[in-house]
């Protein structure tokens, strides 16, 4: 029997990190949230077992709760947005 598979999303929580983020008064954790939230909405379309995680939790109680929710898939959503990073764009961190 097939199962639907179950994935975690879970946006940066680095509110501090304002890099170049800062010329449109925001920071990585709100551009990730942003970002996550598209990605659940797309996901929700092939019916999988979508679960994310919030700018109020951190990496370690997001992987708990993935793991309890016994996702396949945990996917973190994080920028280089540092000032000190020359470094452009969006990483995109998994296991399967």
């Amino acid at each position: 029997m097939y199962s639907v598979p179950r994935i975690y999303i879970a946006p940066s929580c680095q509110t501090w990190n304002v890099g170049k983020y800062a010329l449109f008064d925001t920071n990585e954790a709100k551009m990730c949230n942003k970002i996550t939230s598209y990605i659940v909405r797309e996901l929700e379309k092939y019916h999988c077992g979508i679960y994310r995680g919030y700018v109020s939790t951190g990496l370690r109680e997001n992987e708990e709760r993935a793991n309890s929710l016994k996702c396949r898939s945990y996917y973190a959503i994080h920028t280089n947005a540092a000032s000190s990073s020359s470094a452009k764009g969006v990483t995109a961190l998994y296991q399967s």
